[in-house]
């Protein structure tokens, strides 16, 4: 079987959550009896007008179809089926092969997410007209393809009721981690508490709630963070327990996760953060929203579930983990295990063999 995997921008984005997740999942299909190429918009920079690189949401919905139809014409008579990342890309494409697509984030849904929680200066792009603007336009893309799979049930559910998608064409399968790559330090004990963040410097991923939080946490904080907005910079320099660290090789991402305590992620938004997942797989205690979770922690249970800006539960329980060791452990002895059983690489990764199998075969 052959296949096309199209990661709209793995080229633009290579350290992204969707490219590595794109790249982890090709490898494990040219591995194991499948041929999978990449493809990407990987000139989407020079094509996308100034004033739109700053509201990025808005190329799916301007750019993507066009592109899509152009790219998905010229290459679908060389494979068996089209995986697709964005909806968006399909939306004027003639299909004539069987299609996936994977919803790894709905820019609708964000707008609703993003509008509640985002200060007043963000209305003008997220409102009820944004809205159904990228509805409408995910629809389009969603009815052309012949089966979609999510990583989350609530996805499932919005997909079915706010897009009438009939639930037969939808298909729950997460996102897979290499838990060799991704494990616990070998000795089990660190040098020094550290609350680790990773991820964009955001508001939608909550990082002025962090910087928020930052001096009332007993510990260092070191943050993996870019696009950090100047104000919250400014914060950050006026405190003694905050490191920012706006760049790193992917390959000594594990290590960083071996020398931290806890894991904090307080997203307003999204699908399922592969960040979490690798904290998890390092066997760390995570506390984070229930978007941050990716519907992996159960609060209580192995992390801790926060309110949405809520920088003092987030204080809370942050705190109660770095003095209660035998809590943070068993917490991150859970997470290990979940890991190893539920979302390690080969079984995620053969779920996904079986649906193009099926599609194909049919």
């Amino acid at each position: 079987m052959k296949i096309a995997y199209f990661e709209e921008l793995l080229n633009l984005v290579p350290n992204g959550g969707m490219a590595v997740w794109a790249n982890r999942l090709v490898h494990y299909l040219n591995s194991n009896g499948i041929q999978a190429d990449k493809y990407s918009f990987s000139d989407i920079a020079s094509r996308i007008p100034d004033t739109m690189k700053k509201y990025p949401n808005f190329r799916e919905v301007f750019i993507y179809p066009y592109l899509g139809k152009k790219l998905l014409s010229r290459i679908e008579n060389e494979y068996d089926l089209i995986h697709v990342v964005s909806p968006h890309t399909l939306a004027l494409h003639n299909k004539k092969k069987p299609i996936v697509t994977t919803v790894q984030y709905l820019i609708s849904r964000q707008v609703l997410m993003l509008g509640k929680h985002l200060p007043d200066r963000y209305k003008l792009f997220f409102n009820s007209l944004s809205y159904h603007l990228f509805l409408k336009s995910e629809i389009m893309g969603m009815k052309k393809a012949d089966l979609i799979t999510v990583q989350r049930k609530d996805y499932k559910k919005y997909l079915m009721e706010q897009m009438n998608i009939p639930e037969e064409k939808i298909r729950i399968i997460k996102y897979g981690i290499d838990h060799l790559q991704f494990q616990p330090s070998s000795n089990g004990t660190y040098d020094e508490d550290i609350v680790l963040f990773v991820g964009r410097g955001s508001l939608p991923k909550g990082f002025d709630t962090l910087v928020k939080a930052a001096k009332h946490i007993k510990s260092k904080i070191i943050a993996v963070a870019s696009q950090i907005p100047s104000e919250l910079r400014d914060k950050i320099a006026a405190l003694d327990n905050f490191e920012v660290i706006p760049k790193i090789d992917q390959s000594e991402i594990p290590r960083l996760y071996q020398r931290a305590s806890v894991f904090v992620m307080p997203s307003l938004t999204e699908s399922s953060p592969l960040v979490t997942m690798e904290a998890m797989a390092c066997g760390l205690p995570v506390v984070c929203t229930s978007e941050g979770s990716g519907e992996h922690i159960e609060d209580g249970i192995n992390g801790y579930i926060i309110p949405f800006k809520d920088d003092e539960q987030l204080v809370e329980k942050v705190n109660f983990l770095l003095a209660h060791k035998e809590v943070a452990k068993r917490f991150g002895q859970y997470n290990r295990h979940k890991v190893e059983r539920e979302l390690n690489l080969d079984y995620i990764g053969s779920q996904f063999k079986s649906l193009y199998q099926e599609l194909v075969h049919n």
